[in-house]
């Protein structure tokens, strides 16, 4: 056991059983010994999420923990063991690993002896999936004949490529082992038995890759087909991979992002409320297939359960929500939400709709929060996208702008940092400063200027000052974030003297 396990197993006394819900255990001060030693009994790779009831952001996780923990349950490649620990009650756990955001996900693994590794990626049940397996080492794995290749099949939800190798010396296994992290979406597999595929394939006699797509229907093939690797076409196994995606539809899936990002191409994605109801949404992926069709080399076509993301659109209504992506998908994008699912959906109204979107006939979608004018008189004014420029541009007010996340924040200092911002707003409000707006931007919820959001990758929160004549080169405030020394900053750049003390503030 490394240190950091030893410190706690000197500290913890046992109990006799850790509790489990929902395919999650329950870890407390008092029980953490004992759910280590549970996995390390099962020589599993085990993660624990740390949380706050409070927070946000460990709330919208939650259900998409529960899955990966269900979704990996009887993996037959590893053992996996999911724990979450509420750090308000039980802060000796997050105290020693140095918890100081939420949420965190740490992850142990027999592969690194147990030394925790942080999870710093994004918020999907594929992307935590994929960081767990990378801790425990799961990247290419042997599978000996096809029967053991069909019950991953039958298991996975997920893609699927398979190589098929004479030898382990076979240049086609060193290029699967070449691209395994960027193309991490798809799972890998390689077998030595050439012949057993062969005939449960209808192969050829020499090396192949073949690709399942799995969840997927294919536009102008079979549904579901297996796709044969040829090397005149696709030159090398990425390009095959890739390209491979236009033709595909993916539905139930969160793996939008992943292929996004590798493809630099639009995206129109299909959010329905049909979530954990397979067989609508793969009826709807099946009618959807004349788009998909028509527009395969535009863009990648997608159907996604709207509940899996939250995070990057809105929280949706009983309706279905189509949404083209530009190559930026927090920039440009063109919704569409005027048809149910019902009896009354007809993809051809969705296909009149994107041939207008990429004629520039549809004005682009800006997604805002809500906006009440009545806000103009409160201490700090929330400003949302569609007021942005009404506010924050106006030429006759300076404009102090706090752009924040509320996804990514540390619950506690959000609180603070927001104290201390309407103790600013207070502050000029009782001045009757008239000329002045203290102001806040959500940019989660809010489409916002790429440029602050390219710069909140660093920071989950920025202040700008934009003045009266300077609206286009605002100016960074990048000291502390506390009243006294906001207000003295905004009197060096826009002048005035404050007539309140430290104390009063």
């Amino acid at each position: 056991m490394n240190r950091a396990l030893t410190f706690l197993a000197l500290i913890l006394p046992i109990l006799a059983e850790v509790p489990l819900k929902d395919s999650v255990y329950t870890i407390k001060d008092d029980n953490f010994e004992e759910f280590v030693e549970l996995a390390k009994s099962r020589n599993a790779t085990f993660s624990i999420k740390f949380y706050s009831p409070m927070c946000q952001h460990c709330q919208e996780m939650r259900p998409i923990y529960i899955q990966v923990a269900k979704t990996m349950e009887g993996d037959p490649d590893g053992i996996y063991i999911f724990g979450e620990a509420n750090v308000l009650i039980h802060e000796a756990i997050g105290k020693h690993f140095g918890i100081d955001s939420l949420p965190t996900i740490l992850i142990f693994s027999p592969e690194n002896d147990y030394v925790p590794k942080t999870y710093d990626g994004p918020s999907t049940v594929l992307d935590i999936t994929m960081g767990v397996e990378s801790v425990a080492g799961l990247n290419i794995r042997e599978l000996p004949n096809y029967e053991e290749f069909n019950k991953r099949l039958a298991l996975r939800d997920e893609n699927i490529l398979l190589g098929i190798f004479k030898n382990d010396k076979s240049p086609l296994l060193a290029e699967m082992r070449k691209v395994k992290e960027e193309l991490k979406f798809v799972r890998m597999y390689y077998s030595f038995n050439v012949e057993d595929y062969k005939k449960n394939l209808e192969l050829g006699s020499g090396e192949e890759f073949v690709l399942k797509f799995h969840n997927k229907i294919l536009v102008g093939a079979g549904d579901e087909a297996f796709v044969k690797y040829s090397a005149e076409k696709y030159s090398n196994l990425r390009n095959f991979v890739i390209q491979e995606y236009p033709y595909a539809i993916d539905y139930r899936t969160d793996k939008v992002d992943q292929i996004f990002l590798l493809r630099k191409r639009p995206a129109a994605v299909l959010f329905t409320p049909f979530t954990n109801r397979s067989e609508e949404v793969r009826s709807l992926a099946l009618q959807m297939k004349p788009l998909a069709f028509k527009y395969k080399e535009k863009f990648n076509v997608y159907i996604e359960d709207s509940e899996l993301r939250t995070s990057r659109v809105h929280r949706f209504n009983s309706n279905a929500t189509y949404i083209i992506f530009d190559i930026d998908q927090d920039d440009s994008k063109y919704r569409y939400t005027d048809k149910d699912l019902g009896d009354s959906f007809d993809v051809n109204d969705l296909i009149k709709f994107t041939q207008l979107a990429l004629e520039g006939k549809v004005p682009k979608y800006i997604r805002s929060a809500v906006f009440n004018k009545d806000d103009l008189s409160l201490p700090v004014v929330t400003v949302n996208a569609n007021s942005y420029n009404e506010v924050v541009k106006d030429p006759t007010k300076h404009v102090f702008l706090r752009y924040y996340d509320k996804m990514i924040q540390r619950f506690t200092e959000q609180y603070q940092m927001r104290v201390e911002w309407y103790k600013v707003g207070r502050h000029y409000l009782n001045e009757t400063r008239d000329d002045l707006i203290i102001a806040e931007i959500e940019v989660k919820d809010n489409d916002v200027p790429k440029y602050f959001l390219k710069e909140m990758t660093e920071k989950d929160h920025y202040y700008f000052l934009f003045k009266k004549d300077g609206k286009d080169k605002p100016i960074v405030y990048t000291g502390e974030v506390k009243a006294e020394k906001l207000i003295k900053f905004l009197e060096g750049h826009i002048g005035g003297k404050s007539r309140k003390s430290k104390e009063d503030l």
